[in-house]
């Protein structure tokens, strides 16, 4: 967890507080994001993708991995088990 939390600091502030005031969804019950996955991915990259692995890591079998993908952004299987797993 401490490792992707460091990583979390590599990503620029700017584009962290972008991600975090423009994808999230604190609101929502049923997805952790605004968007799809596509604009997720291309256009949040690699805040998306640090702020999900940091989810996985804390989620501690709370969820299962189908639940999960679900929840952000609806990522295809192959995403989850190359960039997120």
């Amino acid at each position: 967890m401490l490792q992707t939390l460091k990583k979390i600091m590599e990503v620029k502030k700017q584009a962290w507080d972008n991600f975090i005031e423009n994808a999230m969804d604190p609101e929502s019950d049923s997805s952790n994001f605004k968007v799809p996955f596509k604009v997720l991915s291309k256009k949040y990259g690699q805040s998306y993708i640090v702020f999900c692995k940091a989810m996985w890591e804390a989620n501690d079998d709370v969820m299962t991995e189908e639940e999960f993908m679900k929840m952000n952004g609806e990522m295809p299987r192959g995403f989850f088990e190359k960039m997120i797993k």
